[in-house]
């Protein structure tokens, strides 16, 4: 099958499932952003019958162009945001050729929301996309909401990068560590400045706990390497999983996350997990004191509980929640996400 993607910005876990898709003989190509991007994350291709290349500075006609000439059998597309992207959408479903849209969003009610019900129920979104590929059970909600069926929705749209998988977990080790970990863009939204306030109102410093911060430092927010807190930059997948060895468990303390891969990938390194009440994988890859503690985002009070909970733990309550975490994370693999688009794609619309 040939199966093009209209798509944003590449990550890690967006070529763990397309190399799955090459792997098995499809043939895959990407047309993604360069600019805007929020990520340092660079494209590491190299896979036989993969190949990318940058939308940008493309007009639609352009687009449509280089995208008909691959002659797709399936499309995928990133949400509705890319105007050239919904043009060659429209047209492909023309020719009744399958295209999906992917979510990782969730449901609000915000005005724009409301907007697109009122659209979703005019069956406007059909226009464009006859199947939708989502992350998870938010996710599934929202593609409701559009007015979707539930035969023409698919889970498990992300899955963490292969590199997480292909190794095994030091949970003894883990939970020997006193170092908290945060993996992710330095920024207000991701709850940082919370946690930095969480963390000097535990005072878990004086007791020997540590924690570290990995992510692209940004003008609204910066850093200052004190109190126990350590930033250290981006790191790559590698670098990440080396680190997660040597830490007790990862802190997720987003004041709107939609997602959230991190959970994902931590998970299957072995570590518990504390995030704020407003990540989406959280539904996925946590339960409240089964392999970590979820807290209500946006309050430095409850994550300094929480923290001070976690910190509470004995090594062996520890190690069983890095156990747990890994269980739940080796649920959903790249192999798993991508027979989830195939079977979309020949879903059989009479069941």
């Amino acid at each position: 099958m040939r199966v093009l993607y209209l798509y944003a910005e590449v990550m890690g876990y967006t070529e763990a499932t397309i190399d799955v898709l090459a792997g098995e003989g499809h043939e895959v190509f990407v047309l993604h952003w360069g600019k805007g991007k929020l990520s340092s994350y660079v494209i590491k291709g190299g896979v036989q019958r993969v190949k990318y290349f940058c939308r940008d500075g493309l007009s639609w006609s352009q687009l449509w162009s280089i995208s008909k000439n691959f002659d797709p059998q399936l499309v995928v597309v990133s949400g509705w945001m890319d105007k050239g992207y919904l043009i060659c959408a429209f047209l492909f479903r023309l020719e009744k050729i399958a295209v999906v849209l992917t979510l990782d969003d969730q449901w609000f009610w915000s005005r724009r929301q409301l907007f697109a019900f009122v659209l979703g129920k005019v069956r406007f979104f059909r226009l464009f996309f006859n199947k939708v590929w989502v992350t998870g059970i938010f996710q599934w909600e929202y593609a409701r909401m559009l007015s979707f069926q539930r035969h023409d929705i698919s889970l498990h749209f992300y899955s963490a990068s292969q590199e997480f998988f292909d190794f095994e977990p030091r949970f003894e080790e883990n939970a020997k560590s006193r170092r908290f970990l945060f993996v992710g863009r330095f920024a207000n939204v991701k709850g940082l400045a919370n946690l930095l306030e969480a963390w000097a109102l535990s005072k878990l410093v004086n007791e020997g706990w540590t924690l570290s911060l990995v992510g692209v430092e940004q003008s609204e927010l910066r850093i200052d390497d004190s109190g126990g807190v350590e930033a250290l930059g981006f790191l790559d997948s590698r670098q990440l999983i080396d680190l997660g060895r040597g830490s007790c468990c990862l802190v997720v303390p987003s004041l709107f996350e939609p997602w959230g891969v991190v959970v994902h990938e931590f998970c299957l390194v072995g570590l518990p997990i504390i995030a704020s009440n407003a990540v989406g994988s959280r539904m996925q890859y946590l339960t409240h004191d089964f392999n970590g503690f979820v807290f209500k985002a946006g309050s430095p009070n409850d994550l300094c509980r929480t923290l001070k909970l976690f910190a509470a733990l004995g090594m062996e309550k520890r190690a069983i929640m890095g156990r747990r975490s890994r269980v739940l994370g080796l649920a959903v693999t790249p192999e798993l996400s991508a027979h989830n688009l195939l079977a979309l794609a020949n879903a059989d619309n009479s069941l």
